[in-house]
């Protein structure tokens, strides 16, 4: 008796949307946020802070604490402080932690 063996086979379909039993995709929701959720892929361009010559970019960025300490030492807050040097409130934090640690630890302004 021969013995019989299974094997398998591409050739049936295994998902309707191969084949017309299926359904077009139709969204319903907010056109904002698909055109956000395009936009997001996009790859962003680089900012002009972060082209040119490293050597450049570190003497403006040297330039830019200079700044902040001078307005934080005429007593602008940290914050308002980064925005009048042009920098976003993360990079006005380490400047304010790098001002203090040049100051030294006790001294707070």
């Amino acid at each position: 008796m021969r013995r019989i063996e299974v094997t398998y086979s591409t050739m049936g379909q295994s998902n309707p949307a191969h084949v017309a039993e299926r359904k077009d995709y139709a969204w319903n929701g907010d056109p904002a946020k698909s055109e956000a959720a395009r936009t997001a892929r996009r790859p962003r361009p680089v900012p002009e802070s972060l082209r040119g010559n490293p050597s450049r970019r570190r003497e403006e960025k040297e330039k830019r604490y200079a700044e902040f300490c001078e307005h934080r030492k005429n007593g602008v807050d940290v914050r308002p402080a980064g925005a009048l040097v042009g920098v976003e409130r993360r990079a006005a934090a380490r400047y304010e932690k790098r001002r203090r640690e040049e100051l030294g630890a006790g001294s707070g302004d």
